[in-house]
């Protein structure tokens, strides 16, 4: 009976310890994600990070399609086919509901996107080059979203800067908690924030660009940024401030304006 006893008290023994030592098992992270504060903590983490934001932006219901076309659509730029597949008949009718999902994708696609770059920008990692450029990008990002933003749901700033404009967002949920309800900023509160983030874009992306993803289309340069920036000053009416950010990227971007064809005197086509 003693000896039963003891090798009772040996089981329970090496059963205490496999649970006590099966703790830090259960407290790995999960195998199928990374919690936000351990997600962007290398240059290698930011440019998936990056990717991701630029991945979530490419979508049909977004710049992949519906956002970059309804402008022309509404402007009588563009017309729908008889063999339209039912898309986009209430755009080109001008009518717009409270349910409209094309404006509801619209709407959280956008602030989707700006939500991935707040995280890349609230990241605390060491400068570099690298770094510096993806950082450049997630503002130039978060620029864009809003210009489009506020031309979809503010009026023109020309016309009343003092409108109602969109909520301005520049802190991630892991910070500010998932649940926040902001205002709408007004026009020209949406607009500083849009000229104050492409002017950090073009400040912090080197001149030479990076090595750690290529330098093309796909990705946001220094001098896209300053582009952009033109183009919001163009919509602003800042029409100094906006031939001075073009002519930055006319001088120093290593790009050059376009010759217009002219026709040949001797055929009389566009050469």
């Amino acid at each position: 009976m003693k000896k039963r006893n003891a090798y009772i008290a040996i089981l329970a023994a090496m059963t205490m310890t496999a649970a006590s030592c099966g703790k830090s098992f259960l407290d790995e992270e999960p195998s199928t994600s990374v919690s936000v504060g351990n997600a962007i903590r290398t240059e290698g983490d930011m440019l998936e990070a990056m990717n991701g934001a630029y991945r979530s932006m490419t979508g049909s219901l977004y710049f992949g399609r519906n956002l970059v076309l309804f402008g022309d659509l509404l402007a009588d730029n563009v017309y729908l086919s008889s063999s339209n597949s039912g898309r986009l008949i209430p755009m080109n009718g001008y009518t717009w509901t409270s349910t409209s999902t094309e404006a509801s994708n619209i709407w959280a696609q956008s602030y989707y996107t700006i939500q991935q770059a707040n995280r890349i920008i609230a990241t605390e990692i060491a400068s570099s080059a690298n770094v510096n450029h993806m950082l450049g990008e997630a503002y130039a990002i978060r620029g864009l979203c809003y210009l489009y933003l506020v031309n979809y749901w503010g009026k023109p700033y020309a016309e009343n800067p003092d409108a109602d404009g969109v909520p301005v967002v520049t802190v991630p949920t892991s910070i500010a908690g998932p649940l926040i309800k902001p205002a709408r900023n007004k026009v020209r509160e949406v607009y500083a924030q849009i000229i104050a983030d492409l002017e950090k874009a073009y400040d912090l992306m080197p001149a030479a660009g990076m090595n750690i993803h290529p330098a093309n289309t796909n990705f946001f340069s220094k001098y896209a940024a300053k582009a952009l920036q033109a183009r919001a000053y163009l919509y602003m009416g800042e029409w100094e401030k906006a031939r001075d950010a073009a002519a930055i990227v006319v001088k120093d971007g290593g790009f050059s304006l376009r010759e217009p064809k002219r026709p040949s005197p001797a055929t009389g086509r566009r050469t």
